[in-house]
């Protein structure tokens, strides 16, 4: 019994001596949660033109930001080319990617309805950019298209005085960007019935194919007062004119740097005149990219920014300039931008963060 009883007290006296020394012991440091990091993914349509390659960059460069402040871990890229279904098909892979935020440049205004729905009920953030779709279920930050193609084609109108034979530059045929140019150009010609226009042809918004197309019309057509053209095609334009050797037409311009090149030596050549609206590649992707992130943190919108629908935004493209201007807007975006062929600019940092409450 004597031996039971000190094995006893020698146990009681081990457990006093841990529990003191547990009690001296420095308290465990709080492990600190890390914040949430997500995967975006971009879904987009033709990459044939330096307008679209430039946008995916301006995308690239605002995605490192945001991964140096630990909000995103990566970021994956699909091109579809022209076709829809390939897009749907890469959409799908970009949902079994894992990705939190999808964004889209979509080929079609319907046809992505159905997977757009998939990815919303995987617990996708959907953001559709640039160019609108009918669903009802995706987020859109897009250009008011139509509001855009209308100044530029009321230019020419009023350079005519609302007379003459008139050709249209159309982009891509069937894309909802072009399909809304499509009707502010038809609106134009309606509101001026002293316009004729000769042809409507299709450069799909690439210089090269834009200039054989205007060389056919050129071939068919001995007098052409105005042309009337948009995003990446009024250099093909000028270069087909000057090719035929044919007088400058009075048209609209663009802010791509290698058209205002040509503009800036035509108008200290020979008077030259023409007007601009930027469409920015890097604008409405970024756009789309700092509000998406925020609203995954869980940050509350204004109500007021979704002035188009429930879930759709219409913002203006700019700026806008003419010869008077055009040096200063050439000469600031060569300062922030470098060489890269249009005109650029997205919302800062704080612009995204005002719009939050």
């Amino acid at each position: 019994m004597k031996f039971k009883t000190l094995l006893i007290a020698a146990a009681a006296v081990i457990l006093a001596v841990s529990l003191t020394f547990a009690s001296c012991a420095p308290a465990e440091e709080p492990v600190a949660e890390e914040a949430e990091t997500f995967t975006v993914g971009l879904s987009n349509g033709l990459i044939t033109h330096s307008w679209r390659t430039q946008m995916t960059a301006a995308l690239v460069q605002e995605v490192e930001y945001y991964k140096g402040q630990g909000l995103v871990d990566d970021l994956i890229i699909q091109h579809a080319g022209f076709d829809v279904d390939t897009q749907i098909s890469q959409i799908r892979m970009l949902i079994d990617s894992g990705v939190d935020l999808l964004l889209i440049n979509p080929n079609s205004q319907g046809a992505l309805n159905p997977v757009i729905e998939e990815a919303n009920e995987r617990g996708i953030l959907v953001f559709v950019f640039d160019q609108d779709v009918t669903s009802d279920i995706a987020y859109q930050i897009v250009p008011d298209q139509i509001g855009w193609m209308t100044k530029l084609a009321n230019y020419v109108a009023q350079r005519l005085d609302g007379e003459g034979d008139v050709v249209y530059m159309s982009g891509y045929d069937g894309s909802p960007a072009n399909t809304e140019r499509d009707i502010a150009v038809d609106q134009v010609i309606e509101a001026n019935p002293g316009l004729n226009l000769l042809t409507r042809v299709n450069g799909d918004w690439d210089p090269s194919t834009a200039q054989t197309a205007m060389a056919s019309v050129l071939a068919s057509f001995p007098e052409i007062d105005g042309v009337m053209s948009q995003d990446g095609m009024c250099l093909g334009v000028l270069q087909a004119f000057e090719a035929a050797g044919r007088p400058t037409p009075i048209m609209n311009g663009e802010g791509m740097i290698p058209f205002m090149d040509e503009w800036m030596a035509l108008r200290d050549s020979e008077g030259f005149e023409s007007y601009a609206v930027a469409n920015a590649p890097g604008f409405t992707i970024n756009y789309a990219l700092g509000v998406g992130l925020r609203m995954l943190q869980g940050q509350e919108i204004t109500e007021d920014f979704w002035n188009a629908g429930p879930r759709e935004a219409r913002v203006e493209l700019g700026p806008e300039f003419d010869n008077d201007t055009m040096d200063a807007i050439y000469d600031a975006h060569i300062a922030t931008r470098g060489i890269a062929d249009y005109i650029d600019d997205w919302p800062s940092q704080a612009d995204l963060d005002a719009l939050f409450e």
